[in-house]
């Protein structure tokens, strides 16, 4: 038996206990008995009724991962930052303040949904495709530092200027040749050089033309600045780096070490976390990765995952406080393990995603 909150409830997980509420919408006690296997109206109804959770002895072994962003929103994104991008390439001039306003927009509505569950951890799955990496690169970012400034408690306006800034982070390197940015061995001196323009090329262009704000704009250029003031462009440190910068630096290192390269192999979300909290102090700001900790699943509900034993499980809730010890139920059994409170687990560890 397991409880579980709303937001983690799946059509078809079986009801452990009978359940009384009353139903706002319909106006009317619901009672729901003990094996009542979940739908997806049931779910909605709890939602609507502000039912916190239920417990359930069932969980499939097929479940999909939820979405935090629609897939719709993300595609209207990616069209943008492609529009842009192709703009930008042929001349920055021609760059209009409509296609900034089109991503100004859908800034807005991801911040829109965001809000929507202020408590729901990032699905970092759902935002990733291979292909094309730059603009779903672009969106992964602007939703984890979303995510991060949420939890900071930022006000609406400045999560959209965050959104923005995380969108158009790295369009600067539209004009880097491609053979540099997706060469497989160590650049060169000189080709690093190239790469260390980017963030300039894209951001000291937006804001002379006050295409964006200083927020949005610092964000750009200074996301590559690093907390020990080893960093480029400006070698800035600590709390000198502007605070949309230390932001952006957290949610573009953590989606592009998941992300799979021409050149490398995707990480596995826990080596990825750990590479992060082992740059804290060094590449990254400590308080910003705290945050960070808190909003990002790296094992989202749904997620099929190997465990070091070699058994596979689902995934089906997770401790936000142990992103890295999440709650699953082993495939094809009825077993479920909190790989964070069970203690004849606690040596169980997840070795990869399925």
């Amino acid at each position: 038996m397991l409880f579980l909150d709303v937001k983690n409830l799946f059509p078809g997980m079986r009801l452990a206990r009978d359940i009384h509420y009353y139903d706002t919408s319909k106006r009317k006690m619901i009672e729901l008995k003990k094996g009542t296997d979940l739908t997806s109206e049931n779910i909605r109804s709890f939602r609507a009724s502000n039912i916190n959770g239920v417990y359930v002895d069932y969980v499939p072994d097929d479940l999909e991962p939820v979405s935090n962003i629609d897939d719709g929103l993300k595609n209207d994104a990616v069209a943008a930052l492609k529009i842009l991008a192709d703009n930008f390439l042929n001349t920055p001039e021609s760059i209009q303040a409509l296609h900034i306003q089109s991503l100004s927009k859908i800034s807005s509505m991801l911040v829109e949904s965001l809000l929507q569950d202020r408590n729901a951890l990032i699905n970092i799955f759902n935002l990733k495709k291979h292909d094309e990496y730059t603009y779903h690169h672009s969106v992964s970012v602007a939703v984890i530092a979303v995510a991060i400034g949420m939890e900071l408690g930022f006000d609406e306006r400045t999560l959209h200027d965050l959104a923005l800034s995380g969108m158009l982070h790295d369009i600067g390197k539209v004009t880097i040749p491609v053979e540099i940015i997706n060469k497989p061995a160590r650049l060169t001196n000189r080709e690093f050089d190239v790469i260390k323009t980017h963030p300039i090329n894209a951001g000291v262009h937006l804001v002379k033309r006050n295409l964006v704000n200083e927020n949005t704009f610092k964000g750009i250029v200074f996301h590559h600045e690093r907390w020990d003031g080893t960093g480029y462009p400006n070698g800035l440190d600590g709390d000198k780096i502007p605070l949309f910068a230390r932001i952006i630096t957290v949610a573009d290192v953590y989606d592009a070490l998941t992300s799979n390269r021409p050149y490398r192999a995707p990480m596995q979300p826990s080596e990825a976390i750990e590479y992060i909290m082992g740059g804290c102090g060094s590449i990254f700001d400590v308080d910003i990765v705290k945050v960070f900790l808190k909003k990002i699943a790296p094992y989202p509900a749904g997620k099929k995952v190997k465990l070091s034993d070699g058994r596979i499980a689902t995934v089906v809730r997770n401790h936000p406080e142990h992103p890295l010890r999440p709650v699953v139920k082993v495939n094809g059994t009825s077993e479920v393990i909190d790989l964070l409170k069970d203690t004849n687990s606690m040596n169980i560890t997840i070795k990869e995603v399925i």
